[in-house]
């Protein structure tokens, strides 16, 4: 796969290769006015306690590394991508919210 820019390669890597065991999600897709858009909504708790440490540190910092657009390309497909950090809050210790949107040419 092809990310550009390139260095937001290991971002994206680390997100898709997160280890989702022990965490309860739900997640809301909602379908663009364009075909291929969507916009994803999620909420995530842990049971693993050394997996939310972790987890909590990176969304603290409320840090997209300069990677709030970028686009990935695969096997003559080409998806772009956005996402920015949202302000929320909630009863929880910690309320990250994030909102990303994807769009695939054609």
């Amino acid at each position: 796969m092809k990310i550009e820019p390139a260095e937001c390669a290991d971002l994206v890597v680390q997100q898709s290769s997160q280890d989702i065991t022990g965490i309860n999600m739900a997640t809301a897709i909602v379908a663009g006015e364009k075909p291929g858009e969507s916009t994803s909504y999620s909420v995530a708790s842990y049971e693993d306690d050394a997996k939310l440490a972790t987890d909590k540190k990176a969304a603290e910092t409320k840090d997209l590394q300069g990677c709030d657009k970028f686009s990935m390309e695969m096997q003559g497909m080409k998806l772009n991508a956005s996402a920015e950090i949202l302000e929320a809050t909630s009863d929880a210790e910690l309320t990250v919210a994030t909102k990303s949107n994807i769009s695939m040419d054609g």
